[in-house]
């Protein structure tokens, strides 16, 4: 048994592949292609059961090291389009909510027989109608706009706190 040191990983003829991937945190499939190892093989082999000797295993550690950066760099690139495009595909999905209609209002207007309304109530029930549409858009630019300021040292005297009620009670 020759043991060699390398990145954390120590060489032994003992070691499946898999303790190996845990050891030097290598995909296994990486693993596999650096070793020159076919894919079919079992991830339970050790070393000795493939024919793997210490030169093959530094150089393909050493190949691994080099690449490495590559290696992340397309595993990072890859994750950056699978976000982006999920992202715009989100995006495009919101935009498209619009045509659904599901939170428009039905608008109501009045309808007014002219034959049994004088002119006077017509005139009544159209600035009723008016007024209230116009509260309804005041209230919804409030709502927009203001917010209401929140103070919690004023808020926490309307609540009744158990340390509030300790302290008034021993005064």
């Amino acid at each position: 048994m020759v043991a060699f040191c390398f990145a954390n990983v120590e060489y032994s003829t003992e070691k499946s592949l898999i303790d190996i991937s845990r050891e030097s945190a290598i995909p296994i499939k990486k693993l596999k292609e650096v070793l020159q190892i076919e894919k079919d093989i079992s991830n339970q082999k050790t070393l000795a059961e493939l024919q793997i000797d210490s030169t093959k295993f530094v150089t393909g550690l050493q190949k691994y090291e080099e690449t490495k950066s590559t290696f992340l760099r397309g595993i990072v690139l890859v994750g950056m389009l699978i976000v982006f495009i999920s992202l715009s595909l989100v995006g495009f999905l919101i935009g498209q909510l619009q045509n659904l209609h599901l939170f428009e209002r039905k608008k109501v207007s009045p309808k007014i027989d002219e034959k049994t309304h004088s002119n006077n109530e017509i005139a009544a029930m159209m600035t009723i109608y008016l007024h209230e549409k116009e509260a309804e858009q005041q209230n919804n630019l409030l709502v927009t706009w203001t917010r209401a300021p929140v103070n919690m040292w004023r808020a926490s005297n309307v609540n009744n706190f158990p340390n509030n009620r300790y302290f008034k009670e021993s005064k």
